[in-house]
C-alpha cells in the first residue's frame, strides 16, 4: 500500500495558540511557502467544552481555481459561441483541473473530529494539519517554529480517504478490508501526549468539602465537569465536625491511592488538610469555598471554583513548599492574632458571616475599637525578651490581609522558614497610621510596627487575651509557637 500524504498534529498546553497558528498556516499557504491539502484547530476549555476554531479546504479551492482559470482561457480561445461557452468552459476547466491536481476534496468528518477532541486535555488546543507526503518535512519545520508538540505519521491514500467517511471501513476488494482505527489511534495517542501539562501531573484526586463554608454555590458539577475535562479520576469526602479534614488528608496521603489532595473550604479548613499532609509527598489543591480566602490570595490562586479546579487538572501550574506554624496543640498556615484580631473573630459568628459575608470582619472590627482590647505583653523571641503595651500582637506565617498585594507587613513570606511577630501598639494616630504605612508599602510616613522574624516565641499577657490561629478561636495567652519549615507541597499557578 503506498504512503502518499502525512497527517501533522501539533498540540498545545494553550487555548488560543491552534488558532493564532492556524492564521499563520493560511498566511503561508497564500504566499506559496508551505502545501497543505486540510486543516483544522481544535480547542478544548477547563470545563471540557469544544470548539473547531478553523477548517481549511484548500486543495479543493486551488484546484477549482486553477482549473477555472484554464477552463476561461480555452473558452475565449476555442469557445462554443457566446457566455454560456464561457461558463461551460469554466465549470469543465474547474472540475478538469481537480483531476489534473489529483486533490480532491478531503475534510476531516465531524466523527474523526469528535475522537480527537474526545482525548485531548481540558485548556489546550491541537492542530491537525493533511498534507502531501513530499510536502511534510517542508510543512513540520514551518509549522514546529510556532512552537506546541509536533509529530507526524504517514498515511496511505485509502486511510486519508476514508478519514472523510463517516462508515467502519473502507472496502479495497472482496477479500481486504483496511480500517481507520490506526490513524485515529495513532491520533488520538499524539494529541494526549502532546497537551499533557509541563506542570505537576496527577491521576486521582480526593476532594474534601466543607459543607460549612460560607460560599452558596453548587461544587459537584463544577468539579465533575473540570475533573473529568483533564482526565483526573477523583472522589470526594465530606467533613462534619473539626478535625475531619485533617484526618481524611492524612488516610488519603496514608493509602497511596490519590496524587493530589483538595480542599474546599476556608482558611480553617485549609490549614487542617494542609495538617494532616505534613511530611507528605501528596500535594494539596486549595479549592476556595469561605467567607474570607486569605490563603488563596497569598499564594495567588484564582477564586473561581472552575478556574482553581483546573489547576489540579491542567492549568500551568507548579508544586510550592510552604511552612506551617505549631501552637501548644493546634496548626496554623497563616497567622495567630491575640488581642483585637481575636476579639474580630469572636464577634463576626457564623450569623452575621451568613447575613454580611466579608462585611462582618468589618462591622467586628469597628465593635471592637470601642472597647480595645490593650494589654501588657511579654515577648520572648528566640531568647530574647521584649516587653510593650499592645492592641493586636501577630504571629504570621503570612500578612495577607485578604486582597492581592494587601500585606500588614511586605517583607513576609510562606516559604522562609521563619514566623513574623507584629506588635500593633495602642489606639492612637500614631499607631494607625503605622498600620496604615505598613499596609501600603511606604517607608516615609509614621513608625515603623515592631517586627521580628523568629523560629520560635512564647508570648504572656496581662491581663490574659483570647487568641485565634486561621479563623478558629483558640484558648487565651499564655502560648508558645514555633515554625515547620517546608512542611506541605501545595499547587499554585506558574
Amino acid at each position: 500500500m503506498s504512503q502518499e500524504f502525512d497527517l501533522v498534529v501539533i498540540a498545545y498546553n494553550d487555548m488560543q495558540q491552534a488558532g493564532e497558528t492556524f492564521g499563520k498556516l493560511h498566511s503561508m499557504q497564500k504566499k506559496g511557502s508551505i502545501s497543505v491539502i486540510t486543516a483544522a484547530a481544535l480547542v478544548k476549555d477547563y470545563e471540557g467544552r469544544t470548539t473547531t476554531e478553523a477548517s481549511l479546504d484548500v486543495a479543493h479551492k486551488r484546484g477549482t481555481r486553477y482549473g477555472a482559470l484554464a477552463g476561461g482561457l480555452l473558452a475565449v480561445i476555442a469557445p462554443p459561441v457566446g457566455v454560456a461557452g464561457v461558463l461551460i468552459g469554466v465549470v469543465g476547466g474547474a472540475i478538469l483541473g481537480r483531476k489534473l491536481h489529483k486533490k480532491p476534496e478531503r475534510n476531516f468528518t465531524k466523527e474523526f473530529i469528535e475522537r480527537v477532541l474526545a482525548e485531548m486535555q481540558g485548556g489546550s488546543s491541537a492542530l491537525i494539519v493533511l498534507v502531501e507526503e513530499e510536502a511534510a518535512e517542508k510543512t513540520v519545520g514551518a509549522l514546529a517554529a510556532f512552537g506546541g508538540e509536533v509529530t507526524h505519521h504517514a498515511l496511505s491514500d485509502v486511510v486519508v480517504d476514508h478519514l472523510a467517511r463517516t462508515d467502519a471501513a473502507v472496502k479495497i476488494s472482496s477479500e481486504t478490508i483496511i480500517e481507520d482505527e490506526a490513524a485515529v489511534e495513532a491520533t488520538k495517542k499524539i494529541v494526549h501526549a502532546g497537551t499533557r501539562r509541563e506542570g505537576p501531573q496527577f491521576k486521582r484526586v480526593l476532594a474534601i468539602a466543607n459543607p460549612a463554608s460560607g460560599q452558596d454555590e453548587t461544587i459537584l458539577n463544577t468539579l465533575n465537569t473540570v475533573f473529568r475535562a483533564t482526565g483526573l479520576d477523583w472522589d470526594i469526602a465530606i467533613t462534619k465536625k473539626s478535625g475531619d479534614a485533617t484526618r481524611l488528608a492524612q488516610e488519603a496521603a496514608a493509602s497511596g491511592e490519590v496524587d493530589v489532595v483538595a480542599i474546599y473550604g476556608g482558611d480553617g479548613s485549609v490549614m487542617e488538610a494542609a495538617a494532616g499532609l505534613i511530611g507528605s509527598d501528596v500535594p494539596l489543591a486549595v479549592l476556595p469555598g469561605g467567607t474570607n480566602n486569605v490563603m488563596s490570595v497569598e499564594l495567588g490562586i484564582p477564586k473561581a471554583l472552575a478556574d482553581a479546579a483546573a489547576l489540579v487538572g491542567g492549568a500551568p501550574a507548579k508544586i510550592r513548599q510552604v511552612d506551617m506554624g505549631r501552637l501548644n496543640d493546634h496548626m496554623f498556615i497563616l497567622r495567630v492574632g491575640i488581642g483585637y484580631e481575636a476579639v474580630i473573630n469572636e464577634t463576626a459568628d457564623r450569623e452575621m458571616k451568613d447575613r454580611y459575608g466579608g462585611l462582618a470582619y468589618s462591622l467586628a472590627g469597628l465593635k471592637a475599637l470601642k472597647d480595645p482590647p490593650i494589654a501588657n505583653y511579654k515577648l520572648t523571641l528566640d531568647g530574647k525578651v521584649e516587653e510593650l503595651e499592645g492592641l493586636w500582637v501577630m504571629i504570621a506565617n503570612s500578612a495577607s490581609l485578604g486582597a492581592p498585594n494587601l500585606n500588614l507587613v511586605h517583607e513576609i513570606s510562606v516559604s522562609d522558614g521563619l514566623l513574623d511577630v507584629i506588635v500593633v501598639r495602642e489606639r492612637d494616630l500614631e499607631s494607625l497610621v503605622s498600620v496604615v504605612t505598613s499596609i501600603a508599602d511606604v517607608k516615609k510616613v509614621g513608625k515603623p510596627l515592631p517586627h521580628w522574624q523568629v523560629r520560635e516565641v512564647l508570648v504572656e499577657a496581662d491581663p490574659p487575651m483570647a487568641v485565634t490561629g486561621d479563623g478558629e478561636i483558640w484558648e487565651p495567652t499564655p502560648l508558645s509557637a514555633s515554625v515547620i519549615p517546608q512542611a506541605v507541597k501545595i499547587v499554585v499557578p506558574l
